[in-house]
């Protein structure tokens, strides 16, 4: 007779947010000891659902987001085998995740060796034909040590628990890097915008071109910035959608974007092309020419909007940098 197992899982953010969202998690998996199904066993889910194995050892229920840990409490009188750590990580991805236990503590003892061998393997290699190549190594090597422990199907089974583990941790940790090193890029070409307008915009009349060059640089390398975070921004968004459980996180993101991309590039950048219409106008002695004072005070005025709203964005941007770090901390 199997005993009940339970699993405890830690919310990441308020308990109630997880009413709000509306959408559930299908969580698949199934439970193994010693290579065999666990079949028609109870797991719980501490303050959440409990749901069955069945006849196969396998089981699917659904659970309401956002949860991104599950940590599994291991039944008297067995050891646990993979994950290692007790931990499986959640994301949006759909996958069937596989716990297994043993009723030897050596053997429990030699996958955590294997798990920390894969772990290292990954994290170090540069490529996947190098982590292959290594994995071959390590694996015959583990399969000459232990091969009265553990089935081929067990090891293949740890192995791939180690690495969507790893895809998953990794995935997350990357995003950081990318988004911050776009978004600093951006608001840096920003930044450098206004302050060349501040510089420059007193200067700019019956000029001979130098300064009204050098601000069509600016905007210049200002749009090749722009075009940079706008081809990243569905990357990032997909992220989110793939790898994180949280859809708050994802709805932060997505605003975030749209205010720079959208609201602020479009309601407030583009004014200064035509600003520079103006400008040329008027030293061109156009016809209709706007008077000097107006396109001054315009862009005196832009100025102050547009560090206005670059501190704002800046502010945003932090604050949702602090809760992905945040929430990577709490894995």
């Amino acid at each position: 007779m199997f005993k009940r197992i339970s699993i405890i899982i830690i919310l990441p953010l308020l308990l109630h947010f997880m009413q709000l969202n509306g959408q559930d998690l299908i969580l698949k998996g199934v439970v193994k000891i010693d290579g065999l199904p666990m079949p028609n066993s109870t797991i719980s889910f501490l303050n959440v659902a409990t749901a069955t194995t069945n006849e196969n050892g396998y089981f699917s229920r659904a659970l309401p987001k956002p949860i991104d840990l599950l940590y599994i409490e291991v039944p008297e009188g067995l050891s646990l085998i993979s994950p290692a750590d007790g931990i499986l990580l959640i994301g949006n991805v759909d996958h069937l995740y596989t716990i297994l236990f043993s009723r030897s503590l050596k053997k429990s003892e030699a996958s955590k060796d294997l798990s920390q061998y894969v772990n290292e393997i990954i994290e170090f290699s540069q490529n996947s034909e190098v982590i292959d190549q290594k994995l071959d190594m390590i694996l015959t090597k583990f399969d000459e040590l232990h091969k009265d422990k553990f089935s081929k199907d067990e090891i293949d089974l740890i192995v791939a628990n180690e690495r969507k583990r790893l895809e998953l941790k990794y995935a997350k940790a990357n995003l950081l890097p990318l988004l911050t090193g776009a978004f600093d890029h951006y608001l840096s070409r920003t930044r450098d915008l206004r302050d060349d307008f501040r510089r420059r915009g007193s200067k700019v009349f019956n000029d001979l071109g130098l300064n009204i060059t050098e601000l069509n640089k600016r905007i210049a390398s200002y749009s090749e910035a722009y075009e940079e975070l706008n081809k990243s921004r569905s990357a990032f968004v997909a992220n989110l959608e793939m790898y994180w459980a949280d859809p708050y996180i994802k709805i932060k993101m997505t605003n975030l974007m749209s205010a720079a991309l959208d609201n602020f590039h479009k309601g407030q950048v583009l004014k200064y092309n035509i600003l520079l219409n103006d400008i040329d106008n008027y030293n061109q002695k156009t016809k209709g020419k706007r008077r000097r004072a107006e396109i001054q005070h315009d862009i005196d005025e832009y100025v102050e909007i547009l560090s206005q709203n670059i501190d704002i964005l800046e502010r945003d941007k932090a604050a949702v940098v602090q809760q992905l770090l945040d929430y990577n901390s709490s894995l």
